[in-house]
């Protein structure tokens, strides 16, 4: 399994709309009512946000689950794409060398 795009999602409340090379897409990244998307690290968020990001959300028993098992949800996008480090191509490759090492293993 691989991301194969990202571009900006259609629906109101979240940012982005991830295209994978099976055919599935998902819509993540948090925006609020008037359309703003949160700022995270990938905008310029600190460290200490960032860091209590992943504190908050891998303190949720689902989310975390999600995490570690790498199963495609907006939990692990939004980890992985807005929050791993500040550079959204490298987030990207990072995220499709973990599911490759997931999916293609023999």
């Amino acid at each position: 399994m691989k991301l194969i795009k990202l571009e900006k999602s259609p629906r109101n409340n979240k940012r982005f709309r991830a295209f994978f090379d099976n055919n599935i897409y998902m819509d993540f990244g948090f925006k609020d009512e008037f359309g703003n998307h949160a700022i995270t690290y990938i905008d310029g968020a600190s460290r200490e946000k960032r860091d209590n990001y992943i504190k908050r959300h891998m303190g949720n028993k689902r989310e975390s689950e999600l995490v570690q098992n790498l199963i495609i949800s907006p939990s692990l996008l939004s980890l992985v794409l807005l929050w791993l480090s500040p550079n959204l191509k490298q987030n990207i490759n990072e995220l499709n060398r973990l599911l490759e090492k997931k999916y293609n293993k023999i």
